[in-house]
């Protein structure tokens, strides 16, 4: 026989990966994203832009949290919700200005 020596065992494999992210979950704002977009569309156009990036940080937080990275999909969420209330005020502020011009008469459209 030959004075070989046995090769070494393998490595241990690594611990599977869990699906949940461990610790506190990432708050889900799309459906609270999709109404502050509708309702910023209602009032002003510039509410639809904020509520669509609302729905883009939204959407990009379940993405993170779903392959694991918590942090990242922590930091999406509060930019979604940032936005979504930045939409709801901007929501806000065109619809007082749109009662105030239809209550003092300065609100029409001229069709002709």
């Amino acid at each position: 026989m030959s004075d070989v020596p046995p090769p070494p065992p393998p490595p241990p494999a690594p611990p599977p990966m869990p699906s949940q992210p461990s610790g506190q979950a990432a708050p889900d704002y799309m459906v609270l994203a999709i109404v502050a977009t509708l309702v910023g569309f209602c009032t002003s156009c510039i509410g639809l832009i904020t509520g669509i990036i609302a729905i883009v940080q939204a959407n990009k937080s379940k993405k993170l949290a779903a392959a694991g990275d918590a942090a990242g999909a922590a930091q999406a969420a509060s930019t979604a919700r940032i936005l979504i209330i930045v939409t709801f005020a901007i929501a806000a502020v065109g619809l007082l200005i749109n009662i105030i011009a239809i209550t003092t008469g300065n609100f029409y459209y001229n069709f002709s």
